[in-house]
């Protein structure tokens, strides 16, 4: 079933601290209040090339990251190879999937800013090692890992990114799932809700295909302070589906944690605010036994 409701400028990043915090922006026009909340860097996802449920930016912005995560077909070149021309001006990170994009960006020397976000294909230290060893960035950790498994990854590799908060991506379809049913693409007001649950499933869909979330909200505030013990410094926050204000409180609190508020008391607080439901995902139940 699906159900819905009708409804420039430059930035410098904030200085490089031990824990970084990464945004996933829902719009554009985000970015100066994000910094302001407490995120050291912004990530943007750019149109037509990004697998992402926001508003996507049509020009290049610098002082921000960007979001190149689809997978792309081979007369897709010239196009992002001109978008990575522009942004060698910038130092943002560069999110990937598609290992071509590793190579193209190797050709205008950026290999250093990549950050590999393959979704749930990064599940232990040897794929993550990896990927570190050619040069790039950071590597997500898969949000389908238990926290104990994040945290023997943060052991052997404290280079890797974790999401702590927001909605997760379930799957990802080239077909116009919501379109199909006549839907209207590029709405972010649609959820996909199966016979037998109960739960209602955020779902976008764009020219590249759809994309189905989870129904709940990635919540971190009691374990970020393990995964920085176990070495760990790199945050991430994806602003899908969740509003302006919702977004910049959670990069807040989780900033307010990291510099030594108590993450009970955060979380009670953001609670209380939202209606989200907010989860602690798979940190303590594995996937498969």
């Amino acid at each position: 079933m699906i159900s819905g409701s009708a409804s420039t400028g430059i930035w410098a990043m904030n200085n490089t601290e031990k824990e970084r915090i990464a945004v996933l922006a829902g719009s554009p026009a985000d970015p100066e209040g994000l910094y302001a909340a407490g995120c050291d860097e912004v990530i943007l996802a750019y149109d037509g090339l990004s697998l992402a449920a926001v508003r996507k930016a049509q020009q290049i912005l610098h002082g921000t990251g960007w979001m190149l995560n689809a997978v792309f077909f081979e007369d897709e070149k010239g196009q992002v190879q001109k978008v990575l021309a522009q942004l060698q001006a910038g130092t943002g990170s560069i999110y990937f999937s598609d290992p071509a994009l590793c190579a193209w960006a190797d050709e205008y020397g950026m290999t250093d800013r990549l950050v590999y976000r393959p979704d749930t294909l990064a599940v232990s230290a040897p794929d993550l090692l990896w990927w570190m060893k050619q040069g790039i960035r950071s590597v997500c950790v898969s949000p389908l890992l238990t926290l104990e498994e994040i945290l023997a990854i943060g052991d052997a590799c404290p280079d890797c990114e974790v999401t702590v908060h927001g909605h997760l991506p379930m799957s990802f379809s080239r077909r116009p799932l919501l379109s199909s049913f006549g839907a209207q693409k590029g709405r972010f007001d649609y959820t996909l809700q199966e016979e037998t649950r109960q739960e209602h499933y955020p779902a976008y869909e764009d020219e590249r295909g759809t994309l189905i979330y989870t129904d709940y909200v990635q919540c971190s505030f009691t374990e970020i302070l393990q995964m920085r013990e176990h070495g760990i410094h790199r945050f991430f926050i994806d602003g899908s589906f969740l509003g302006e204000e919702e977004l910049m409180d959670a990069v807040r609190g989780y900033r307010t944690v990291l510099d030594g508020a108590d993450p009970r008391k955060v979380e009670e607080e953001y609670r209380k605010k939202y209606r989200s439901v907010l989860s602690s995902g798979y940190y303590r139940e594995k996937t498969i036994e």
